[in-house]
C-alpha cells in the first residue's frame, strides 16, 4: 500500500483513508475507486454497442423522416444515371434504406448489358452520384445492386469515408 503524509501531524496514513489514524484530521485526497472507472467504461461500452447496432441495422430499416427530406436529389441523380447507362426499358427498382443506404434492384439482363470491363466504372459512377448528393451527416452509406428476380447481391460499394 502507498503511504500519504498527514498535513496536520506529519505522520504517514494509508492511501485512500479519509481521516488520519493518529490525529483524526481530514485528509484531502482524491480517491477514485475502481467502481467509478468500471462505471465509465461500462457507459462508454454501452454507447458504442448501441451506435454499432444502429449502424448495422440501418440497412434493414426504412429511412426516418429526417433522412427522407434529403433523398429526393440523390434519387433523381441516380435515376438519371441509370437511364443513361442501361438499355431503354430496363426493369429496375430503387429502395432507399436507413443511414442513406440504397439498394437498386435490376433484372439480371440489365446488369449483364453493362460490359464486364465497364462494370467497375459503372458501379463507381453510380456510387459517386449517390454519395455526392447526400448530406455530410451520412456516415459511410453504401449502394448495392441486387437481382430483381432473386434478390441476389450483384455488386456493392461504400461511399468514401471522407467526402
Amino acid at each position: 500500500m502507498q503511504a500519504l503524509t498527514c498535513r496536520h501531524c506529519g505522520r504517514n496514513a494509508l492511501w485512500g483513508t479519509l481521516f488520519c489514524a493518529h490525529c483524526g484530521a481530514y485528509l484531502r485526497t482524491w480517491f477514485v475507486g475502481w467502481t467509478l472507472y468500471l462505471t465509465l467504461l461500462g457507459v462508454i461500452f454501452a454507447v458504442v454497442v448501441i451506435w454499432l447496432a444502429e449502424f448495422l441495422s440501418a440497412q434493414y430499416r426504412q429511412p426516418n423522416s429526417n433522412e427522407w427530406q434529403y433523398l429526393a436529389k440523390p434519387m433523381r441523380a441516380v435515376t438519371a444515371l441509370l437511364a443513361e447507362e442501361l438499355p431503354r426499358g430496363s426493369e429496375l427498382r430503387l429502395e432507399p434504406h436507413g443511414n442513406y443506404n440504397l439498394q437498386i434492384y435490376l433484372s439480371g439482363r440489365s446488369f449483364e448489358s453493362v460490359p464486364p470491363s465497364r462494370r467497375g466504372v459503372f458501379l463507381k459512377r453510380l456510387t459517386n452520384t449517390w454519395c455526392e448528393n447526400l448530406p455530410k451527416s451520412a456516415f459511410v452509406p453504401f449502394v448495392q445492386i441486387r437481382d430483381l428476380e432473386t434478390a441476389d447481391e450483384l455488386a456493392t460499394a461504400r461511399c468514401p469515408l471522407l467526402r
